[in-house]
């Protein structure tokens, strides 16, 4: 019998290369949520020493306090419009995440596909290896009968 052969091969190695590149897609969206949450927490840094400079050395003019206000709002600003994009990134995560999921179920579809293909292969090799086998046997049989 000839050797196994799967027909959807090349269907299975492209869903192949699509969870791969799900996966590096993946990789990519959690670098990038994991480097704007550095910033977020830069800002955040930078707001929480504002606010200890502030209680450390009170503003001495009312244009110092305008100075600071002005620079908080800033920060807050930064801030807020660093949320969202976190909040982006994070959406893009769980986005790539569900798109690697489903690559993922379509890979492991066609994989037991080609399994029970294989196993319904190697049963009708068996078969006709037993067949043979007794194909065999009966000339065997009549051979020696003829013999005799």
């Amino acid at each position: 019998m000839k050797r196994f052969q799967y027909t959807l091969e090349g269907v299975l190695s492209f869903r192949r290369q699509e969870e791969e590149r799900c996966q590096a897609e993946l990789a990519a969206a959690l670098r990038r949520l994991e480097t704007e949450r550095q910033r977020q927490r830069q800002i955040e840094d930078a707001i929480h020493r504002a606010l200890q400079t502030r209680i450390q050395t009170p503003p001495t003019t009312a244009g110092d306090l305008l100075q600071w206000d002005r620079y908080m709002g800033r920060q807050r600003a930064a801030l807020d419009a660093q949320a969202a994009v976190v909040a982006t990134a994070a959406a893009t995560v769980e986005t790539r995440r569900q798109e690697l999921l489903a690559a993922r179920v379509e890979v492991r579809k066609l994989e037991k596909h080609r399994e029970r293909r294989h196993d319904e292969w190697a049963l009708a090799a068996r078969r006709q290896d037993q067949q043979r086998l007794d194909e065999i046997g009966t000339l065997m049989t009549h051979w020696k009968a003829r013999a005799v």
